[in-house]
């Protein structure tokens, strides 16, 4: 499974990955949200748009959860924590809007095209934890 973004702004700009580690479509959207987040810079107001209802409601209702609620999302606990840290140490708005999926939107239809590319590709989206700020100082990983 594979996750993707194009930005329409110029310069036009886009980037896929493959997804390891228990992928899901929630997370392939959570995770292309995230790319899209490392491209933009400080202090903008982003706009995204997606298909994912469900991206939309775990990033806005994240900040909401508390500590023990927050752990039982452990599939996409940790991407969400990367947006959340990105978002505030660049100093972004981020603006999430829905779009109904497969109904013609260019940008839509473009990144479902690069996602679908992800497969012949050998680059792969590393989850792991391996930054370490004030907000969040370690992550448990088990193997």
């Amino acid at each position: 499974m594979g996750a993707a973004f194009c930005v329409n702004n110029e310069p036009h700009l886009s980037a896929q990955a493959n997804l390891s580690l228990w992928p899901s479509s929630t997370r392939s959207e959570l995770v292309a949200i995230f790319m899209a987040l490392l491209t933009a810079p400080m202090n903008a107001i982003i706009n995204i748009y997606t298909d994912s209802q469900n991206a939309i409601c775990m990033i806005n209702n994240h900040h909401n959860k508390s500590g023990r609620k927050l752990l039982k999302q452990t599939n996409s606990l940790l991407i969400l924590l990367k947006i959340n840290i990105l978002l505030q140490e660049k100093k972004m708005e981020l603006i999430l809007e829905k779009v109904k999926g497969h109904s013609g939107d260019a940008m839509n239809e473009m990144a479902d095209e690069l996602t679908k590319s992800t497969g012949n590709s050998n680059h792969y989206f590393n989850n792991r934890f391996n930054y370490s700020n004030r907000t969040v100082r370690f992550f448990p990983i088990f193997k």
